[in-house]
């Protein structure tokens, strides 16, 4: 019994893992001399080389004969679907007889930067035995009316010319989890991924969230670090997720789009902790998504515009921007900076998240070890006790460790203090201090 495979046109709903089929026909049901489904406007064939074919099929009891014996190709087109930019889609064909065979996809009408449409390679065909054959395409833009192509060229009457049946399009489905690092990782000029337009599943630990999407890790160091452009799923700092979704350069920023899968496997996971790098490191390919941490950053210039401020730390300047947490530096103060690196507009940045990744170190011209008089604790590094004097009541004082993780909080309401700190382990601490609503952010190491 022939296996009969009726024209579906579907777009499978998002967050599934499996193959999302666009196009699947058999030629099975035709409407006067065209096959349902297909010549759609962007087909060029003419209406006597389109031929129902009833004998001798692949599948059911219909296929498309295409006739075009010459050198110029012809195109034969789907009826209209959705794709968006990057997308990868695979065409599958069962094709016999003789001629050269591509598919091909129309997916803009921008005359002025495109004509529209793009190709894969062609095939040479020469059988009369049915033969299956795959090609890829990607799309170039999100266009709500895109037509898929099968673009033909020297049919040979005496060989049959074309016949095709069971044609199928479809998003393929990931073949397994990619690793940050292998998404970021390039040697290219230009900085693109060597996976760009390619449908991938990765995961991670959540570094940073803000309105528009997230950032996601998968170790410390260079390539460990992700930006998720996702304005439909809201994962929290500490999340661990899976998610599946395209490779893209926005603006030569890499970052995944298009998610359709999202699955949050943990919560309140440790983040990996920040690279501890230079403000010269920050302006590379390598950090880009990357947790970071500058030390020793001096603020030449506490007005950049566009809500950016620059810092130095001998090495070279870099920028601090505001997409996730805006802060108001003073020039010539020294700060230790903690955050994700973006790239928008030809230039890196580090995001802070909170007013924890912005700490005070001192001010040029101040001596190692004199505090901001408004603030004072010491000793530092320190054994147990930690103790803190203010010139205004201090509110709150809370502890982060290297990780952002809260491991102490006090509620107060003098301007001293005595923290006991013997149950921490030694290591880089933050020190928060609440005096009534301002807050203040500083660095001390628990020997």
């Amino acid at each position: 019994m022939k296996r009969i495979l009726p024209l579906v046109i579907a777009i499978v709903f998002a967050g599934t893992l499996s193959a999302q089929t666009i196009i699947s026909t058999s030629f099975e049901n035709w409407t006067g001399i065209n096959p349902d489904g297909w010549k759609g406007t962007k087909t060029n064939l003419q209406a006597d080389s389109i031929i129902r074919v009833t004998t001798g099929t692949q599948y059911g009891s219909n296929a498309v004969q295409l006739n075009n014996p010459t050198t110029s190709h012809r195109r034969f087109s789907s009826q209209p679907v959705p794709v968006t930019a990057g997308q990868n889609f695979t065409v599958k064909y069962w094709a016999k007889g003789q001629g050269d065979i591509r598919v091909g996809l129309f997916d803009s009408s921008n005359v002025v930067t495109t004509s529209g449409y793009h190709y894969s390679a062609y095939i040479s065909v020469n059988t009369n035995t049915w033969t299956e054959y795959s090609q890829n395409i990607t799309a170039d833009t999100t266009w709500n009316t895109a037509q898929f192509i099968f673009s033909i060229r020297n049919t040979n009457a005496t060989g049959g010319h074309l016949k095709i049946d069971s044609a199928v399009v479809f998003i393929p489905a990931p073949t397994g989890p990619t690793s940050i690092y292998d998404i970021q990782y390039t040697t290219d000029a230009a900085g693109e991924s060597p996976l760009i337009g390619q449908q991938v599943q990765t995961g991670g630990i959540v570094s940073a969230v803000y309105a528009s999407g997230y950032f996601i890790q998968d170790g410390v160091g260079p390539w460990r670090g992700l930006h998720v452009f996702d304005s439909n799923n809201f994962p929290a700092i500490g999340d661990s997720v899976r998610i599946t979704g395209y490779v893209s350069e926005y603006f030569s920023m890499t970052q995944i789009s298009s998610v359709s899968s999202f699955l949050v496997f943990s919560s309140s996971n440790p983040v990996y902790a920040p690279s501890v790098i230079s403000t010269a490191a920050v302006n590379t390919e390598a950090y880009e998504g990357v947790l970071v941490r500058v030390n020793n950053a001096t603020c030449v210039n506490a007005n950049a515009g566009f809500g950016m401020w620059t810092v130095n730390d001998g090495s070279q300047e870099c920028k601090i921007h505001n997409l996730i947490y805006a802060y108001t530096p003073t020039q010539n103060t020294i700060y230790q900076i903690t955050g994700p690196v973006y790239y928008a507009f030809a230039e890196f940045r580090i995001e802070p998240r909170d007013v924890a990744d912005v700490v005070y170190q001192g001010t040029v011209g101040v001596e190692d070890g004199e505090m901001e008089s408004e603030i004072q604790f010491y000793p530092n590094p320190v054994d147990n006790i930690l103790n803190i004097k203010s010139s205004k009541s201090i509110s709150v004082v809370t502890i982060l460790d290297l990780t952002g993780r809260i491991v102490l909080t006090t509620a107060l309401d003098t301007n001293s203090s005595h923290i006991n700190l013997e149950l921490l382990i030694p290591g880089f601490y933050t020190l928060l201090v609440d005096q009534q609503g301002d807050s203040k952010s500083f660095v001390f190491i628990k020997k």
